[in-house]
């Protein structure tokens, strides 16, 4: 099926967002799209005599590098009865995750329908979708295409809008830190990067990411050894925030819980009919699907030797721990994969003092849920991603990305994982990239608006709530305090950041996307005639 074949309704937003999945956009590559977004507006200013075509981009500078000069702002003054009220803020990001990797684009859209579910992703090879898929770029795609549609709305042609767009949402979020924000003059912020159609968010988890480096030592040499490459890949992979307590694996972990197990220095528990444990020496190990600190590791190996005589039954052994490692985690993990082989390395074996640090801090570091909300039980609170190992110049560097809605709880995570990296050796610094927690605010009256909206669209099964994700608006809200007041929304996304990114058009024969639009819509026109 051709890209020209998919598409779903509004036929607006499907015509809008199949067109931006064909530009390369990956986060820190984003100018193939600001170029086209660009375009857009102009063919929008063009085509409308009427206060549509007035829309005005007030910030866009095509050769910026820096990400705060990167963003595209742009303003329609209101007309006729709504000449002086102030604008509603609508806001998406523009770049995406890009998985396996950046090559992907253009993107293969494939439609099909599963359990009465109508959903869109994007595959490697339509002829061969056994092949697996690539990240649809839905987040925030989807809330672009919206954006350029609502300027188009004939309901809304007299109401004033600011639209921001930004770059880098998904690894820094630089542009949403460092922007003017004097740009804005609205005070209702809409932010259009959720993933869950029935449900507003009105608060969101803060977040940092920490480094633990040591330089690595070797031996001289690596005699009577036998080479193995160990490779973990499969896993399901997701958000770090949205899908950590869903119970889908670390691939670093899986990697590192079998080393540390065969590890004769910290497990000595030979016997007759069971696993051995083996001198074995570390040479690399590191994530090999895309590194991305808001996704968790899907691939990973690692290249380690063991004396000769012990290599036919670390083989087996290896084998035995990664089939219960594969039972362990079904049905999660179905798409499990793993193999152990014999290899060449250009890279020395570590000393075993070496070794046994780097697998002890992987060990030790956690991975997953921390803690839930007291009050919310089924809410996470805090949570960390060990996301990425790697080895570039003689220096090993362990990365995690922490995420907390609790700020004391967030710096003690920070705390235990800097004192854990003392302790084997290696050099910790903390709290990079940080992005503030957004604290819900009830009292809100665009809150109140969207719940009004929302019950009479989606009835008891309309939530307000916060997540356990970062979103921009935690920076919206630290820059401009209770000036401006934000909600987020969107359509439903899943498997966000993997190979299993997809789009819901169509639930039992109600049209998804029309439905989230029209909440949109209705929240805006609302928000301006106080209607609820």
């Amino acid at each position: 099926m051709n890209n020209k074949d998919i598409f779903f309704t509004p036929k607006i937003i499907s015509d809008y967002f199949i067109e931006l999945t064909q530009k390369a956009h990956p986060s820190g590559g984003e100018d193939p799209l600001r170029q086209w977004v660009i375009k857009k507006v102009s063919a929008i200013q063009n085509k409308y005599t009427d206060n549509r075509g007035k829309v005005q981009v007030k910030f866009y500078h095509p050769e910026a590098k820096e990400p705060d000069e990167r963003i595209i702002f742009l303003q329609r003054k209101g007309a006729n009865l709504y000449a002086d009220k102030l604008p509603v803020i609508l806001q998406a990001h523009l770049d995406m995750v890009a998985v396996p990797g950046e090559k992907i684009f253009p993107l293969k859209l494939d439609k099909y329908t599963e359990n009465n579910i109508t959903w869109l992703r994007a595959l490697k090879d339509l002829a061969h979708p056994e092949k697996g898929g690539t990240t649809l770029g839905a987040d925030d795609g989807i809330g672009v295409a919206t954006i350029l549609s609502v300027l188009e709305e004939e309901t809304l042609q007299d109401m004033p809008l600011e639209c921001l767009f930004t770059v880098q949402e998904e690894t820094d979020m630089a542009s949403a830190r460092n922007f003017d924000v004097n740009l804005l003059t609205g005070s209702k912020f809409i932010n259009l990067d959720a993933a869950d159609l029935k449900v507003i968010i009105y608060g969101s988890a803060g977040g940092c990411a920490s480094v633990y480096k040591r330089k690595v030592a070797c031996r001289e040499s690596m005699e009577s050894s036998q080479i193995f490459r160990i490779s973990v890949s499969g896993l399901k992979s997701g958000h770090s925030g949205a899908d950590i307590n869903k119970g889908r694996q670390n691939a670093i972990k899986i990697i590192t819980d079998i080393l540390v197990r065969l590890n004769g220095r910290i497990n000595r528990i030979d016997a007759a009919g069971r696993i051995n444990s083996y001198d074995l020496l570390l040479h690399t190990i590191n994530r090999t699907d895309r590194v991305v600190q808001n996704s968790i590791p899907a691939e990973a190996q690692a290249v380690v030797s063991v004396p000769v005589a012990q290599a036919d039954n670390f083989v087996e052994d290896i084998n035995k721990l990664l089939d219960l490692t594969r039972a362990a985690n079904m049905p999660v993990e179905d798409q499990f994969s793993a193999s152990v082989r014999v290899a060449d390395s250009k890279e020395l074996p570590m000393t075993a003092a070496c070794t046994d640090s780097v697998l002890l801090l992987l060990k030790q570091l956690p991975h997953g849920v921390i803690s839930m909300i007291p009050a919310r039980p089924g809410l996470v609170e805090t949570s960390t991603n060990l996301f990425d190992v790697v080895i570039c110049d003689g220096e090993l560097q362990i990365r995690s990305f922490n995420r907390s809605s609790n700020i004391e709880a967030l710096s003690c995570l920070n705390n235990i994982q800097m004192n854990m990296a003392r302790c084997f050796g290696f050099e910790p610094t903390i709290n990079i990239d940080h992005f503030p927690l957004w604290q819900p605010d009830d009292s809100s009256e665009l809150l109140k608006i969207a719940k009004s909206v929302y019950q009479k669209i989606y009835g008891p099964e309309a939530e307000a709530t916060v997540i356990h994700a970062g979103l921009e608006c935690g920076w919206i809200i630290e820059r401009c305090g209770t000036k401006v007041e934000c909600i987020s929304i969107g359509p439903t996304i899943q498997d966000l950041h993997s190979e299993n990114e997809r789009l819901q058009l169509e639930d039992n024969g109600i049209n998804t996307i029309e439905s989230y639009y029209h909440a949109v819509l209705k929240i805006i026109l609302n928000s301006f005639t106080g209607a609820r």
